[in-house]
């Protein structure tokens, strides 16, 4: 099961970071929120604590309409996706 969790944050996790990208390009702050809440569920799951605090971050920044400053919180994100990558991928196999 446990594998299961893994694979499918693996899966979702790079194409939600990428349209949390583009709602920050755009400066939508629903879309920010909403990706950013989604990246938050899925990297708890996984135990990504530094991933979901920093998707807590621009989630709540969504909510609040702010649509700049994102990008070093979208740099800490990319960092900890390629960390969770090689340290769950040996797991999910």
């Amino acid at each position: 099961m446990l594998r299961q969790i893994y694979e499918a944050f693996l899966a979702d996790a790079p194409e939600t970071i990428h349209r949390l990208s583009e709602a920050l390009s755009r400066g939508d702050p629903v879309a920010i929120r909403e990706s950013a809440h989604r990246l938050k569920g899925g990297s708890l799951n996984v135990g990504a604590d530094r991933m979901a605090k920093t998707a807590q971050r621009l989630e709540i920044m969504g909510r609040d309409g702010v649509t700049e400053g994102g990008d070093a919180d979208l740099g800490v994100l990319l960092e900890e996706l390629s960390r969770l990558e090689k340290e769950l991928a040996p797991e999910a196999a």
